[in-house]
């Protein structure tokens, strides 16, 4: 699996990885392996939970490849993946081999912690052995895949089948993605892997869009990369102010997130969910079929999820069916909490008109989605990344136009304007030297700049190192 994801290539020796840098010049993805089995090759729960919670802490790993699983649910393997989720962190999980429908785990925990692959070969037909349903993300080709194996034979290669050989494409798909240096959230990762999936056509899957088979289809690595370019243009809504459209009768819930008012981990509660729509309007408008959609949860959206046990993260989700270029329908939940003798604990994590919402779109402003852009319209990333004494961002306008530059932190808030004036046509560049609009010097940290124009929004992302 480790072949897969991130073999060096261009170097006439074994295979070419999806994530593998170009030898000699680039050592592409860093691979760490997390030890799960004992001397037996038995896999215990403990060890790979143990080896999800050290993953970003410990060794700054931010995608995990699962190359296992099973149909046992654990809840302490759930919370493992729920702390992952919050330092940023994402699994691919292979959705298993049985042919069956049955809940599978790690593949089909919550949705927006794991990417959960199904396995095609080299037609696109779905490999009669791979699981499907339950929330699969998408496949990717997983029979008779060439790849470094165990064996006694020299060379050590061979042929293997299996959502074990599917899911590590994934997985180097995730790191040349995440090598683009923007993308903020877990949900951006999986949004912009699920919305590049190459659609199957039929007789391989005769059903249009998503489906319980094939996802939002094959793996297309090309175009992930490509929609993370600066060719495309993403941003961010965030809003409150929602309406409630349904609330449940009491039923209780067991709440397992962190302690919080007088919510505490492990106990059960008498609760009402209310759930909380909030239509967004994108600004400007999206004038091109598209765009893509996402919601965006820790971080960024206070209200829960409906989850039961509930992990008390941040959720928001897109309305099926509410997507237009001129905007989307947002949905979260709010809890009425009362102890298991009656006693009135208030409202968590917020009061209904409190909880906000969050999305990301992705799209063109200029042309069809997966239409690249000319380059003369592209914003250079800024150079160099990770930056200590200054960040210069560099832009080219094909006519005279209004640019506004800015600089936010981790939080959205914004920490400097670096420009906000008229432009000529032609090359330009801005350069932060690391303070803020009064001149203080920021700390250490990860930034973001935003470049807009009058029909144009752009985001990237700076590490700043003291």
């Amino acid at each position: 699996m480790t072949g897969i994801a991130g073999a060096l290539t261009n170097n006439l020796h074994g295979i070419a990885g999806v994530g593998g840098g170009w030898s000699p010049d680039s050592l592409g993805c860093q691979l760490y392996a997390f030890k799960v089995s004992d001397a037996e090759g038995a896999v215990s729960t403990s060890a790979v939970a143990e080896a999800i919670r050290d993953a970003w802490p410990e060794y700054g790993v931010q995608v995990l490849n699962a190359s296992l699983g099973g149909y046992n649910y654990s809840e302490t393997l759930r919370a493992a993946l729920c702390s992952h989720y919050r330092c940023a962190g994402i699994l691919v999980a292979a959705k298993g081999n049985d042919g069956i429908d049955d809940w599978h785990y790690p593949s089909d925990y919550d949705a927006s912690w794991v990417i959960s692959v199904g396995a095609t070969d080299r037609y696109d037909n779905r490999a009669s052995w791979s699981n499907f349903g339950n929330g699969i993300d998408l496949v990717a080709p997983g029979v008779s895949i060439w790849s470094d194996v165990r064996t006694v034979h020299d060379p050590p290669y061979g042929s293997k089948s299996g959502t074990s050989m599917a899911a590590p494409h994934v997985t180097g798909t995730v790191g040349l993605v995440l090598s683009c240096d923007w993308w903020q959230y877990p949900e951006d990762i999986q949004g912009v892997i699920r919305a590049a999936a190459d659609e199957v056509p039929p007789p391989a899957d005769p059903n249009p869009g998503y489906d319980d088979y094939y996802g939002d289809g094959r793996l297309n690595t090309y175009r992930a990369v490509l929609f993370s370019g600066s060719a495309y243009a993403y941003d961010r809504y965030r809003q409150n102010g929602g309406s409630v459209v349904g609330i449940t009768d009491w039923f209780t819930m067991r709440y397992d997130g962190e302690s919080i008012g007088d919510l505490r981990h492990g106990y059960h509660y008498k609760v009402k969910r209310y759930e909380v729509r909030k239509d967004i309007l994108y600004d400007p408008p999206y004038f091109v079929q598209g765009p893509y959609v996402w919601g965006v949860g820790e971080g960024q959206s206070t209200g829960w999820s409906a989850a039961n046990p509930n992990l008390g993260v941040g959720y928001s989700s897109v309305v099926s069916g509410s997507e237009s270029s001129e905007g989307c329908t947002l949905r979260t939940y709010v809890y009425d909490v009362r102890t298991m003798l009656g006693t009135p604990l208030g409202w968590y994590p917020c009061a209904p008109g409190e909880a906000y919402v969050a999305c990301t779109v992705l799209g063109s402003f200029f042309g069809s989605v997966g239409e690249e852009l000319p380059v003369e319209r592209r914003v250079t990333t800024s150079h160099p990344n990770p930056c200590a004494r200054e960040a210069r961002i560099g832009y080219s306008l094909v006519t005279s136009s209004w640019v506004k530059i800015a600089v936010y932190d981790v939080a959205g808030r914004r920490v400097n304007i670096l420009a906000d004036a008229m432009r000529a046509a032609g090359e330009h560049s801005v350069v932060w030297n690391g303070q803020d609009s009064s001149g203080r010097e920021v700390g250490s940290g990860i930034y973001f700049y935003r470049f807009e124009t009058a029909d144009r929004t752009e985001t990237g992302r700076m590490v700043w190192v003291r």
